[in-house]
């Protein structure tokens, strides 16, 4: 009895769980019309808002709002290639500092003519210039360097003088060129360099350690041209302002 009880509940329980079957249909237009308000814009869409967009603001406007904008041309003068960056001329005149005779090791070249003007210059005859002063690289003649206390490479021509100040002012270091007046044309054209006149920038990065940069003698763009490119010793070369120095 018991487990024929149990079974009747069961039964019954299915029984007043099945769906009548004429509630199906208007379930389905329920459902039909549920679905049917889902493809509605929903708050937070890009639909709604598109739709509200519409509303708030007139065709024409709207129609305003979402054209393209183009983007502003404006037309960019091109530099002057002619016109270098020191059209307007450059300042220097040596101070004496030395500061270009020595650093790292390098080379300072000079041509066959030159050394038989600096064994003019020193009254020694050509081979003997070339044998204390000059060493050969490539078929090409460069001074000597000497390697000083402070592990920079001096030219060998570069002379170092203390000139004692007065009442007790410091002692102040000049470094002065032995050779100047008959000094190679690498010296001479120094600091109208093609590296040092490539940019404004690297100009002022020369300047850092050359004092006679940016001061003294005004020389034009064609004087310093002329210097830039000079074959043999230019005319009124850049040089100190001490006197009967050229």
């Amino acid at each position: 009895m018991i487990g024929s009880h149990r079974q009747s509940l069961a039964n019954d329980e299915r029984s007043s769980c099945a769906t009548p079957t004429h509630w199906k249909r208007p379930l389905r237009r329920r459902i039909r019309g549920h679905h049917s308000y889902a493809r509605r814009p929903v708050a937070g869409s890009r639909k709604f808002i598109d739709a509200q967009q519409e509303k708030k603001f007139p065709p024409t406007v709207a129609g305003a709002r979402s054209a393209k904008i183009e983007p502003m041309k404006l037309e960019v003068l091109a530099a002057d290639p002619a016109q270098p960056w020191y059209s307007d001329g450059l300042q220097f005149t040596c101070s004496q500092c030395g500061n270009c005779c020595t650093g790292g090791p390098g080379y300072v070249w000079i041509s066959r003519e030159e050394i038989v003007r600096l064994a003019d210059h020193l009254q020694l005859s050509p081979e003997t210039v070339v044998e204390r002063y000059c060493r050969k690289i490539d078929g090409r003649f460069s001074l000597h360097e000497r390697r000083v206390a402070s592990g920079n490479f001096d030219c060998i021509f570069l002379k170092e003088q203390r000139i004692p100040g007065e009442k007790g002012a410091a002692t102040q270091v000049r470094r002065t060129c032995e050779i100047y007046q008959v000094r190679p044309l690498q010296c001479r054209t120094w600091p109208f360099w093609t590296e040092n006149l490539a940019s404004e920038k690297n100009w002022n990065h020369a300047a850092r350690r050359c004092h006679g940069m940016n001061r003294g003698r005004q020389f034009t763009v064609e004087q310093i041209h002329a210097v830039r490119d000079a074959e043999d010793w230019p005319d009124k070369p850049p040089t100190s302002a001490a006197p009967n120095n050229t």
